[in-house]
């Protein structure tokens, strides 16, 4: 093999550019359609859209519940129906155990 094909092969390749560099805007979310998660849902579980129009939708939502952390750590823009299961370790003072994980 000429030794400069043997460099070629060896030299650091440049890492590729993010995601989303140079892509378009989403037409999709553009043109109000929904995100591809919420269509693609089998159970239609998911919903997308105005944080007050799903808080008027669901006045039972919450915004943190167990196993999550709490939303002071994340910030998220989420709203969870609780089931029975996670609205009882809540009540019965469950907690994250592996706090350094989370980076709280």
């Amino acid at each position: 093999m000429p030794p400069s094909a043997s460099a070629a092969a060896t030299a650091p390749q440049p890492a590729p550019p993010p995601r989303s560099a140079g892509l378009p805007p989403r037409p999709r979310r553009a043109g109000g359609g929904q995100p591809v998660c919420v269509e693609a849902c089998p159970l239609r579980a998911l919903e997308f859209g105005l944080t007050s129009e799903l808080t008027d939708r669901h006045p039972d939502a919450v915004r943190s519940i167990l196993p999550l952390p709490d939303e002071s750590a994340t910030r998220p823009n989420l709203l969870i129906l609780p089931s029975p299961a996670a609205e009882r370790a809540e009540k019965q003072g469950g907690s994250i155990v592996n706090r350094t994980e989370l980076h709280l």
